[in-house]
Parts: C-alpha cells; sequence; structure tokens
C-alpha cells in the first residue's frame, strides 16, 4: 500500500527534529532501506531467471511468478529507492523537476497497486487449477496469451485510476528553520485546488484498490488453497500430493502479502487516533509499516527456496552446471514431477 499523503513531503522538516522516535525513524530508513533493496533486487533477479529456465517454463505458475519477480524489482526500484537516497542524502527525485514530480507519483502508486493484483493472478492461476479441471487442462502456451490479456488490461486500467495523479501535484518550495537560519529547499507537494481530493478521497481510492479488495481477495483464495492442501492429504494418491507440493509456495507467498501489508492498512484506519500531538511517534509507525510493507517485495526469493525443491533444483543446476538433475514424469494436465525417469505422456 502507499504512503499517506501527509508523510509524503514533510520528510525534509522532520530533519529539524531532535526527537528519539523521529531519529529511530530516519535511522530505520538509512540501515534497512539498503538491506531490503540490495537483497529484495538480487532474490527477486535470481527469481526471475530461474522461472525462465526451460524446466520451469513449461509450469503456468512460473509464468505469474515471473511477472511478479518482476513487479517487486520495480517496487523496490521506484519507491523504497526514493525514501532511502531521500533520508541518507537529503535527494528527492521528484523534487528534480516538475516532470518527475507528478510521473514519479503516479509511478509509485501505479506499480504498489499492479503488484497487489500481480499477486492475486499468482493465487487464482493455482486456486483455478484445483478446482476447475477445465482450467487445469489448458496448455501453457494458450496461459500465456490469457496472462498476456490480464497484464495489459490490468496496467490500463491502474494507470486510469491512478491518472489524477499526473494533475494533482507539482514542484513547489518549503521553508524551514535550522540554527535560526531560514533554509529553502524544493519538493513535491499537493497543489491547492486539489487538497480536497488528495487528502480526503484518494487516501481512501488508494486504500480500497491497493489493500482492501485485494487482501480481501487473496484470504478467499488462500483459504481455498489451504482447504485443498488438507483434503489431498487424505486422499493417498501420489498425484495429487505433488499438485501439494505445487501449492505450497503459492500460499506462502500469499501469507506474506497478508502479513507484511496488514500493518500499514491498519495504520490507515487508525491514523487519525493517533496522537495528534506527537507527530515523530506517528512518523515512526508510519515508517515501520512502510518497511514491513517493502518487506513483502523482498521475501519470496527465500520462499520459494524453502517450499519448492524444483527451485532449490534449479539453483543448483546454475551453480553446477555439469551436474545432472533428475528427469521429470509428465503427468496430464502440463504437470511434471521429478521421481522417475521420462516416460511419453
Amino acid at each position: 500500500m502507499n504512503s499517506t499523503s501527509s508523510w509524503v513531503n514533510t520528510s525534509h522538516e522532520q530533519h529539524t527534529n531532535d526527537n528519539q522516535d523521529d531519529d529511530l525513524a530516519e535511522l530505520l530508513w538509512m540501515c534497512i532501506s539498503p538491506i531490503i533493496l540490495f537483497t529484495g533486487i538480487v532474490g527477486n533477479t535470481v527469481s526471475a531467471v530461474i522461472m525462465c529456465r526451460p524446466r520451469m517454463r513449461r509450469h503456468r505458475t512460473s509464468i505469474c511468478l515471473f511477472v511478479l519477480a518482476v513487479t517487486d524489482v520495480l517496487v523496490l526500484l521506484i519507491g523504497l529507492l526514493r525514501y532511502w537516497l531521500m533520508f541518507q542524502f537529503d535527494f528527492d527525485l521528484r523534487a528534480t523537476s516538475s516532470f518527475m514530480c507528478p510521473f514519479h507519483t503516479f509511478l509509485t502508486y501505479w506499480i504498489t497497486t499492479f503488484c497487489s493484483w500481480v499477486t492475486i493472478a499468482v493465487s487464482f492461476e493455482r486456486f483455478a487449477s484445483l478446482f476447475f479441471a477445465s482450467f487445469h487442462l489448458r496448455t501453457t502456451k494458450k496461459f500465456l496469451h490469457y496472462v498476456g490479456a490480464y497484464i495489459s488490461i490490468l496496467a490500463i486500467l491502474i494507470g486510469l485510476l491512478n491518472a489524477p495523479l499526473l494533475f494533482a501535484v507539482n514542484t513547489g518550495e518549503l521553508e524551514y528553520i535550522v540554527n535560526d537560519e531560514v533554509q529553502i529547499i524544493a519538493i513535491c507537494d499537493i497543489k491547492p485546488e486539489w487538497d480536497v481530493f488528495m487528502l480526503l478521497i484518494w487516501p481512501w481510492i488508494d486504500f480500497t484498490f491497493c489493500f482492501l479488495i485485494p487482501y480481501l481477495i487473496l484470504i478467499v483464495l488462500n483459504s481455498g488453497l489451504v482447504w485443498n492442501i488438507i483434503q489431498t492429504h487424505r486422499q493417498p494418491s501420489w498425484v495429487n500430493h505433488y499438485r501439494v507440493w505445487n501449492s505450497w509456495p503459492l500460499v506462502l507467498v500469499c501469507c506474506s502479502f497478508l502479513v507484511f501489508e496488514l500493518p500499514f492498512g491498519i495504520y490507515f484506519l487508525v491514523q487519525d487516533h493517533i496522537d495528534n500531538h506527537a507527530p515523530t511517534k506517528r512518523f515512526l509507525i508510519w515508517t515501520c509499516a512502510n518497511i514491513l510493507s517493502y518487506l513483502d517485495s523482498t521475501i519470496n526469493f527465500f520462499l520459494y527456496f524453502l517450499s519448492s525443491q524444483k527451485f532449490r533444483n534449479e539453483i543448483r543446476s546454475i551453480l553446477v552446471r555439469n551436474q545432472v538433475m533428475p528427469d521429470e514424469l509428465c503427468v496430464p494436465g502440463s504437470q511434471h514431477i521429478a521421481l522417475q525417469p521420462r516416460k511419453s505422456c
């Protein structure tokens, strides 16, 4: 979920405050952000490469996970990188020009909302494969067309939803006092005529489409996947158990979204009840919620590695190029199992 506008342009004011909460918040941005950036970019890049390898491309789930990995990298580069540069170097990318201010603002909200709905696509693919036989039997090539159409339509709709941001913000100037001296800095701020929309209406639009609706949909889809896993454990079919193995990484991805995005959703709902006379405390809570939200775009590589034998095998085959990996057994529905020598399907 995106940042509320009350904190988007006040970071420099916070620098003049020696409050302990404020210092801790800035320290979190400066120290934890580069760790998340490095880990997330490297991990998601490796994940994208793995999903493109021949053994993984034949699985429809890998297509969705590839898109999710690329999207997560963009979330970190567009969103988190800006905050790190602001607090580490006092450099705000949005304030560099009248073009970057609305464009980067639009891009930030667009990519974070897009990422939420890509996560839905990942979970829905596995949900539909388990509960609808006709969907399960579709070929990977045909499924690729559906994914392309979904992503294109999704990108356009989210772009239209966030289009007002291109007109609502612009560069301006902020005066603040340091050591009894007035300093003026450039900022990206809301236009006066858009104040009501951006402060009262837009936060709820963003909350609804970036957090609330995806959150509710993922709860339903994840509940269905967990129910199917429980039911499958009662059936001694090795093919069913293989499908369970394929479902675990997606269940974990879905759970990570539900866990790491929840703090910001709670913050949005209760922020008006936080003591307005302690802005640095609100700033610290907002910082923690934001960092947890960005962790959701970092952790997927580790979830794949821990829960998927195929993923670990592909990493091993990259590290040890001459190592012969187990062949796969083809089963109906374009699924493969690394248990026995290859047989004709």
